[in-house]
Protein backbone atom coordinates (compact mmCIF):
# COMPACT_ATOMS: atom_id res chain seq x y z
CA UNK A 1 0.00 0.00 0.00
CA UNK A 2 1.43 3.37 -0.94
CA UNK A 3 1.49 6.43 1.26
CA UNK A 4 -1.09 8.88 -0.09
CA UNK A 5 -0.80 11.48 2.65
CA UNK A 6 -0.34 14.90 1.08
CA UNK A 7 2.52 17.09 2.19
CA UNK A 8 1.70 19.71 4.78
CA UNK A 9 1.70 23.30 3.49
CA UNK A 10 4.99 24.12 5.25
CA UNK A 11 6.66 20.97 3.94
CA UNK A 12 5.50 21.79 0.43
CA UNK A 13 6.67 25.42 0.63
CA UNK A 14 10.11 24.41 1.90
CA UNK A 15 10.44 21.70 -0.77
CA UNK A 16 9.49 24.15 -3.51
CA UNK A 17 11.89 26.77 -2.17
CA UNK A 18 14.74 24.25 -2.10
CA UNK A 19 13.87 23.15 -5.64
CA UNK A 20 13.74 26.77 -6.83
CA UNK A 21 17.20 27.29 -5.31
CA UNK A 22 18.36 24.12 -7.09
CA UNK A 23 19.27 22.49 -3.76
CA UNK A 24 18.93 18.75 -3.30
CA UNK A 25 17.98 17.32 0.08
CA UNK A 26 21.58 16.20 0.53
CA UNK A 27 23.04 19.61 -0.31
CA UNK A 28 20.47 21.38 1.86
CA UNK A 29 21.32 19.03 4.70
CA UNK A 30 25.04 19.72 4.41
CA UNK A 31 24.65 23.50 4.09
CA UNK A 32 22.08 23.83 6.85
CA UNK A 33 23.69 21.43 9.28
CA UNK A 34 20.45 19.47 9.67
CA UNK A 35 21.04 15.70 9.50
CA UNK A 36 19.80 14.31 6.18
CA UNK A 37 17.25 11.91 7.69
CA UNK A 38 15.88 14.65 9.93
CA UNK A 39 15.53 17.03 7.00
CA UNK A 40 13.87 14.31 4.93
CA UNK A 41 11.30 13.73 7.72
CA UNK A 42 10.65 17.45 8.09
CA UNK A 43 10.12 17.75 4.33
CA UNK A 44 7.26 15.27 4.67
CA UNK A 45 5.72 16.28 7.98
CA UNK A 46 6.43 20.01 7.93
CA UNK A 47 7.11 19.66 11.66
CA UNK A 48 10.19 21.91 11.67
CA UNK A 49 11.63 23.16 14.93
CA UNK A 50 12.15 26.91 14.77
CA UNK A 51 15.94 26.53 14.68
CA UNK A 52 15.69 24.10 11.76
CA UNK A 53 13.42 26.43 9.85
CA UNK A 54 15.90 29.24 10.50
CA UNK A 55 18.75 27.08 9.17
CA UNK A 56 16.82 26.28 6.00
CA UNK A 57 15.80 29.90 5.54
CA UNK A 58 19.43 30.97 5.96
CA UNK A 59 20.64 28.77 3.12
CA UNK A 60 17.77 30.08 0.99
CA UNK A 61 18.61 33.69 1.83
CA UNK A 62 15.14 34.43 3.19
CA UNK A 63 13.44 34.87 6.57
CA UNK A 64 11.67 31.94 8.23
CA UNK A 65 8.58 34.14 8.44
CA UNK A 66 8.47 34.21 4.63
CA UNK A 67 8.24 30.42 4.52
CA UNK A 68 5.54 30.41 7.20
CA UNK A 69 3.54 33.16 5.46
CA UNK A 70 3.64 31.25 2.17
CA UNK A 71 2.51 28.08 3.94
CA UNK A 72 -0.34 29.98 5.60
CA UNK A 73 -1.44 31.34 2.21
CA UNK A 74 -1.35 27.86 0.76
CA UNK A 75 -3.41 26.46 3.64
CA UNK A 76 -6.07 29.18 3.38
Amino acid sequence: MSNTNPLTPLALVVRLALNDADLSENTASIRSGIPRQTLRRRLVTGDFKYGELQQVADILGIKPSTLVALAEELAA
